[in-house]
């Protein structure tokens, strides 16, 4: 409702209306959060919710300090779920529209529609970390490769590494 709201606001000023791209992440982690956690469930509906609305790293540290602030420490699955959140969140603003791993990498996919200036792409990617590296050719990916890292690790790196290269492409 509310991008068809704001689709139609920026169509009156005669602006395009905002490409948008919902992001799909399979990621073989445990990603949720337990009974033992948060029993109420009407409490860990609100806390699923709070996550899915992650768009920035200050989101994301909110949620953690409501998290411990309300619950206690988080386990890893609930530090897993809130880093997912935030990895599709900026996987989404890069035009990415699904995330993958196995074998040792982290594949991200761009959108056949993705929004992206590849100039901006390209100069960020110089001189960066070497384990991020592009694939031009169809279907347009970055991979993120650390064969040495436990799967939980490696989703963590990855959205670090991905806040970085957005840094570096608005700079």
């Amino acid at each position: 409702y509310l991008k068809l709201l704001a689709d139609a606001v920026n169509e009156e000023k005669g602006q395009p209306a905002a490409q948008s791209v919902e992001c799909l992440v399979d990621l073989p982690i445990s990603a949720h959060i337990p009974d033992n956690y948060i029993s109420d469930n009407a409490q860990r509906l609100e806390i699923y919710r709070r996550i899915a609305d992650i768009r920035t790293v200050e989101d994301s540290m909110d949620v953690f300090d409501e998290l411990i602030d309300r619950f206690g420490d988080e386990p890893q699955c609930v530090a897993n779920l809130v880093a997912v959140a935030y990895l599709k969140a900026l996987c989404m603003s890069l035009g990415i529209d699904r995330v993958m791993q196995a074998d040792g990498r982290m594949d991200m996919r761009f959108s056949n529609n993705a929004q992206i200036d590849g100039e901006k792409l390209f100069k960020a990617l110089q001189g960066f970390d070497k384990r991020l590296t592009l694939n031009a050719a169809p279907p347009v990916t970055l991979t993120m490769r650390d064969r040495t890292m436990a799967r939980e690790d490696m989703l963590h790196l990855t959205a670090k590494v991905m806040e970085r290269l957005l840094a570096r492409m608005d700079a």
